[in-house]
């Protein structure tokens, strides 16, 4: 049986070294790496090539992958043959396919140089997948030299296609403005485009966007608590913040206490150090010298 290897799964880690920079948004005490961060978040086990991402194989329109299914069919000598016989004729959706492929190893025999060539074919054609795909290699030299620019031009395609996970991506690079010019308005644009396709992983930096760089705080509370929401820490302290402060939200002390708790339950030094502060002054908590106190060290621990 084919089983699809998402993207998520296998992520370059050099491409995590990469990009593991101090963003410039900050708020109040906390200085978040944005893309570390999020990069940690979708994990960093990666082997060259590993990158067939779930949207790549998804039939939508896919002549060729239609092919491949049809019947309920799995893949099979007859079906990889129609692939890349599709491909040799010049279906782009078959040669970002058949490109993994040779890039993986995995169903053809590994050839990284036709890969490339194959999935630079594509993505000339606008398949959005191979031009998120070239993209990531371009910025990481995976198979290919590494190119910054060429890079960020193919995920900002992808990205113009309505591929979250190049918007997700092109958007943290606008964010930094380290390897591309910093350009908020970009950043803004893609990484809330792919927030609203779903990608879970934007929610946090497009509220941080939204929260430092527009009037709009308000906005920016709908996805610090979509975040919040599934388990993101950063978020669930930034939450008990503004309803500490009533910035952005209508102040609630007990609401925050919530949040904060939650966020120090997660191990989240300053999330601790705030449980501490709110338990020593009784705000929104019944006052609790000794749980002040545990908070207090347990930030400590950590540096705090």
């Amino acid at each position: 049986r084919f089983q699809v290897t998402t993207f998520f799964s296998y992520f370059p880690v050099f491409f995590a070294a990469l990009l593991a920079m101090t963003c410039r948004i900050r708020l109040q005490v906390m200085r978040p790496t944005f893309i570390a961060s999020a990069l940690l978040m979708l994990g960093a086990r990666w082997s060259p090539g590993s990158f067939v991402t779930s949207q790549l194989l998804r039939p939508a329109s896919l002549s060729s992958w239609q092919l491949v299914r049809r019947a309920g069919q799995g893949l099979n000598e007859e079906n990889i043959a129609a692939l890349v016989k599709a491909s040799e004729e010049g279906d782009p959706e078959s040669q970002a396919i058949v490109g993994q492929f040779l890039l993986e190893g995995q169903y053809l025999e590994q050839d990284q140089a036709k890969a490339a060539e194959l999935l630079s074919q594509a993505a000339e054609k606008g398949a959005k997948d191979a031009q998120f795909n070239l993209g990531m290699m371009l910025v990481s030299g995976s198979a290919v030299p590494q190119d910054l620019q060429k890079g960020a031009y193919w995920l900002e395609e992808a990205a113009k296609q309505g591929s979250s996970l190049a918007e997700y991506y092109f958007g943290m690079m606008c964010a930094t403005g380290e390897d591309l010019p910093l350009d908020e308005v970009k950043a803004l644009k893609y990484l809330r485009a792919a927030a609203d396709n779903g990608l879970p992983e934007a929610q946090y930096p497009v509220a941080m966007l939204l929260f430092e760089t527009t009037e709009h705080k308000d906005w920016s509370a709908n996805y610090f608590n979509a975040a919040a929401e599934q388990g993101d820490y950063r978020a669930q302290y930034q939450i008990a913040r503004m309803f500490q402060s009533g910035e952005g939200l209508q102040q609630n002390e007990e609401l925050a206490a919530q949040w904060a708790s939650t966020a120090a339950n997660s191990g989240f030094p300053d999330a601790q150090y705030l449980m501490g502060t709110m338990l020593l002054s009784g705000q929104g908590v019944e006052r609790n010298n000794a749980w002040a106190a545990h908070w207090f060290e347990e930030a400590a621990k950590q540096g705090h």
